[in-house]
């Protein structure tokens, strides 16, 4: 077995090189980490004062609701008094339903009398579809009928509408006239009353006038007789003058009583213009307690909505903290489906090519398992092994499920029974592993102790005459290009994204190997690590 790298014989300063690049990246990732912390701490503030905000508004505008429902209230009071007062409006709507009954018994009448013509009609048609053999003019004749009886019809039935329109209307004006009358009968009543008053009087001044007339003739017999008849004639006469003065108070009353019934009417209108107006106001009340309702929905929705981003950007920032905090000697620990490629030449147990390592090989299970179950998101992975040829670790290509229980320990049992020996075939373990791409492969950790030393990428005359290291170096390059060019390239359109690659070297001495596996981490988004020692 050959060596794939040999000890420098001086430290280099292209290594100074690679080590402050990597402290800068180091530097720059925490720096940018930092920000990032910031920016997210700024908009939490702002979204826990938008929060703060919208609780103001929602207490303010549960005030303004109970303003408002103490409004209804208020309003629910006029509206009992209102329904007093249509109860009392539908007592008299009862009194008219009395001569709407006559006004339905007469309709029901004139009906009966437009079946009578109906009937007399369908006689008619009858007798004349018993008469259908006589002439075109009886026909005509006959049609025209028809028709005429059609026209009397329709014009009975407009006449009947025209009749109960203005029944109705008769009905309301008798009302009305009703209630004229019967305060004109109260006055009547008092004209009567008077009258009767005025008759009593006038018989008694006939009388006392026969008295008089007796008392001219027996002027003789006393004066004092004479004036007492003298005093009750004036009596009469005012208390006759007092009956005219009466009776035109009553007329007058009866006017005014008249012009009372018109202003009642006139403040019926006003009152139930009034109604409608409060009836306006309480439907705009309700209204605006829906509109409150539906902004306090509003702003509860929003609360909510609220709290779920504020509770997502927390769970964001813990995994992100939990991204930060599970990191494998500097390595994100990130993707749901991984592949770990693991390198079984025989160097994984040479510390170089004089010194056997015997911790060197349980090392790479213990790292590998250690390694698994650090990841936070692992759902499914796969364990491909390569040394000249590769192949799965479980003898299955398809994905398995990740089981914290078992999985690593099932893998470091499964490393344990392998026997590592032969060369390092890199370009076939890669070549394998990306068929996992299409099937939804996120990240690949692979793990390794040297150069590629076979494989594609190199000419016959190249294989027999250059150095192991200057092999290694063309064969990474190689693969490194068919990565970038075929196997992760980015996608263009559908394709599935770029696969992230992190690499772990086992005790590395040499400069080539570092400097291969770092390369081959940054250029497909990934972290290098170096295990120097067990």
């Amino acid at each position: 077995m050959r060596l794939r790298h040999k000890l420098p014989n001086v430290f280099g300063l292209y290594m100074v090189d690679v080590l402050c690049c990597s402290l800068g990246c180091v530097i720059l990732l925490w720096l940018f980490n930092d920000y990032k912390s910031t920016l997210l701490n700024q908009d939490l503030e702002a979204k826990g004062r938008e929060l703060a905000r919208l609780t103001e508004e929602q207490r303010e505008r549960s005030k303004e609701l109970a303003t408002a429902r103490e409004a209804l209230a208020r309003r629910e009071a006029e509206a009992k008094k209102l329904a007093t007062e249509l109860d009392d409006r539908q007592k008299e709507l009862e009194k008219l339903g009395g001569d709407l009954f006559a006004l339905n018994d007469r309709l029901r009448k004139e009906r009966a009398t437009r079946d009578a013509l109906e009937k007399d009609l369908g006689t008619t048609r009858a007798a004349l579809k018993a008469e259908e053999g006589l002439n075109a003019q009886s026909r005509a004749t006959i049609a025209s009928d028809a028709k005429r009886m059609a026209e009397l019809k329709a014009e009975l039935q407009t006449r009947l509408a025209l009749l109960t329109a203005r029944d109705l209307e008769m009905a309301t004006l008798r009302v009305r006239k009703d209630e004229l009358e019967e305060q004109s009968r109260l006055g009547r009543e008092q004209n009567k009353e008077l009258e009767a008053k005025l008759a009593l009087a006038r018989v008694e001044a006939e009388k006392r006038g026969r008295e008089l007339a007796e008392g001219m003739a027996a002027r003789d017999k006393t004066e004092k007789a004479l004036t007492l008849t003298a005093e009750k004639m004036a009596a009469l006469e005012k208390m006759l003058a007092a009956a005219d003065a009466a009776r035109g108070k009553s007329e007058k009353s009866r006017e005014e009583t008249e012009r009372a019934l018109a202003s009642t009417m006139a403040s019926r209108a006003k009152a139930d213009k009034a109604l409608d107006e409060k009836i306006e106001r309480m439907e705009n009340l309700e209204a605006s307690l829906a509109r409150e309702a539906r902004l306090r929905k509003e702003a509860e929705t929003a609360r909510v909505t609220l709290e779920k981003q504020l509770q997502a950007n927390a769970l964001e920032m813990n995994k992100q903290k939990n991204r930060a905090e599970s990191r494998f000697e500097g390595i994100d620990l990130t993707g749901r489906k991984v592949c770990f490629v693991v390198d079984t030449s025989g160097s994984m147990v040479l510390l170089d090519a004089n010194t056997p390592a015997d911790q060197k090989w349980n090392e790479v299970g213990r790292v590998l398992g250690r390694l698994m179950d650090s990841l936070p998101e692992l759902e499914s992975y796969q364990v491909l092994v390569f040394a000249e040829e590769a192949r799965w670790l479980f003898n299955d290509s398809g994905w398995r499920k990740y089981d914290p229980a078992k999985s690593s320990t099932e893998v470091r049992e499964a490393l344990g029974r392998i026997n590592p020996r032969g060369g390092t075939n890199l370009h076939q373990a890669f070549e394998m592993a990306f068929k996992l791409r299409a099937e939804g492969l996120e990240t690949v950790y692979l793990l390794s102790d040297g150069l590629p030393n076979q494989g594609p990428g190199l000419t016959i005359t190249q294989e027999r005459t250059l150095a192991e290291s200057q092999r290694g170096e063309i064969l990474g390059r190689y693969i490194r290009q068919e990565l970038a060019d075929k196997w992760n390239q980015a996608p263009k359109t559908d394709a599935p994204r770029p696969v992230r690659i992190h690499t772990v070297g086992f005790f590395y001495e040499s400069p080539d190997l570092g400097s291969f596996l770092w390369a081959l981490a940054r250029e497909n988004r990934g972290r290098f690590v170096g295990m120097s020692s067990p």
